[in-house]
């Protein structure tokens, strides 16, 4: 998974689709991250607003979203999930404590 943030106007926000998606396999290719032949399937997601803004209430409303995916037995995982800013380190710790949790049960 690749994930790029673009300025709405922006030159890298104005390519197609296509063009994004060629560019990053070319880019990780070129630096060895992949080969292209790996790649299965592609998809392009765009979103205007990525990035919350925090307010007075945040806590008290994460409390909820927390409680209410705990009573429904769903497990948060990532920093989309859980609501913080994990580097990749921070995301396969949040993963791997998850999956320890899980499988422990």
């Amino acid at each position: 998974m690749a994930e790029i943030t673009a300025r709405e106007g922006s030159e890298l926000w104005g390519l197609s689709n296509q063009k994004v998606v060629e560019q990053v396999i070319d880019g990780l290719a070129k630096e060895g991250f992949i080969d292209r032949r790996d790649v299965v399937t592609t998809d392009v997601q765009r979103t205007k607003y990525a990035y919350a803004i925090y307010d007075l209430n945040r806590e008290k409303n994460l409390d909820i979203i927390y409680q209410y995916c705990k009573d429904q037995g769903i497990e948060l995982c990532g920093r989309f999930a859980e609501f913080v800013y994990y580097n990749s380190d921070g995301v396969i710790r949040s993963a791997k404590d998850i999956a320890n949790r899980i499988t422990a049960v």
